[in-house]
């Protein structure tokens, strides 16, 4: 009998909270503070990154490019002034962009192999390389492996054995988008033209692109194709060419109503990066979003802060991009503000800060 109670009374609990709409806690995400003035930094494995740190007379673009171990905290420098063109994790290459006579390029343009085992970055020359193009860190067709963008063109490379993806701006209509590569000579694709930023952005976790990130406008609106709307999807894709298009979940949106705005920047390996740029008390700081459930976890003041202190008012502001982990667990960022973890020091000129959004098993 008693036992029976027991299973009872779970029973009841579990239909309760299962009843309920899902709601968006406060959860800060457990932070490590590099100390490192920044705002140039990439991620060359799952938890090394490649950051251009500022230095006293130099800008913050030309600076000492060291590497950040986050295990271990120890920094590493390699070249003194310079900055980094771009990093492919996945080739493990990395092309660095420098003025002083320490690289074998003459152009300045030199490319380096990142060996995960040794912690070591060795320059490569980029003749040995065929069809790579050192500029986005990819391998192109030969007429494209020293083009330096392709923002101006209709086609967009992906990584090795992925192929590419183009479409045609010959008419006023949105018009599709095609897959070509080895496997599939040309698979038309769910999505248009206008929705294909500069640069998709893979993520090896999830094997996926993102080929534009979301945007919702709160009480604002943008014009999309001739009408009014207030929320644009992050619109991703599989490498066999799947497309799948995210909103925010509806409690978050609910949260945002009175926001300036938000964007959905990728998918980690637990659930969205949305970032708001307001007020830690006006909802801003970085959110783990998902229909299930919704964080925010990253500038989150503490629960006994009144909406009048500083605390509360401070900015979230974050100074650059946002970088995401090979593996889809650790997002770098670079912030004048942080959550009270971080030193003092942090709060006077924006350093790189790494998050961790993943849970220990």
């Amino acid at each position: 009998m008693k036992f029976n109670r027991i299973l009872t009374l779970v029973f009841v609990v579990v239909v309760v909270v299962n009843s309920g709409a899902a709601t968006v806690d406060d959860v800060p995400s457990a932070q490590i503070e590099t100390g490192l003035r920044a705002d140039d930094f990439h991620w060359l494995d799952r938890s090394n990154l490649i950051i251009v740190a500022g230095q006293e007379g130099h800008s913050m673009n030309d600076g000492q490019i060291v590497t950040f171990d986050v295990g271990t905290g120890k920094v590493s420098p390699t070249i003194a002034n310079g900055r980094v063109g771009c990093v492919n994790a996945k080739e493990n290459l990395v092309t660095i962009i420098s003025n002083t006579a320490q690289t074998k390029s003459p152009l300045g343009v030199a490319v380096f192999r990142w060996d995960s085992r040794t912690k070591s970055l060795t320059e490569v020359e980029v003749d040995t390389l065929p069809l790579w193009n050192p500029y986005v860190c990819l391998y192109t067709k030969k007429e494209d492996e020293r083009k330096a963008g392709f923002g101006d063109v209709e086609w967009r490379y992906l990584e090795r054995g992925d192929g590419n993806i183009s479409w045609q701006y010959d008419s006023p209509k949105p018009n599709p988008v095609f897959l070509r590569n080895e496997k599939h000579p040309r698979i038309q694709l769910s999505a248009f033209g206008d929705e294909i930023g500069l640069t998709p952005m893979y993520f090896p976790f999830g094997n996926l692109y993102v080929l534009q990130s979301g945007r919702f406008f709160g009480s604002a609106y943008t014009i999309w194709r001739g009408e009014k709307v207030n929320e644009l999807p992050m619109i991703t894709m599989r490498s066999d060419g799947e497309i799948k298009r995210t909103l925010l979940s509806s409690q978050l949106r609910n949260r945002l109503t009175n926001a300036q705005g938000a964007q959905i920047l990728f998918p980690t390996s637990t659930a969205n990066l949305v970032v708001v740029p307001a007020d830690a008390n006006d909802a801003g700081g970085l959110y783990l979003d998902s229909e299930s459930a919704s964080h925010r976890i990253w500038c989150v003041p503490p629960s006994s802060t009144s909406p009048e202190s500083e605390l509360a008012k401070r900015r979230c502001t974050i100074e650059s991009n946002i970088a995401l982990s090979p593996d889809g667990c650790l997002v770098a960022l670079s912030s004048t503000e942080s959550s009270l973890l971080a030193p003092l020091y942090s709060f006077w000129y924006p350093t790189v800060k790494v998050l961790g959004v993943c849970r220990k098993k």
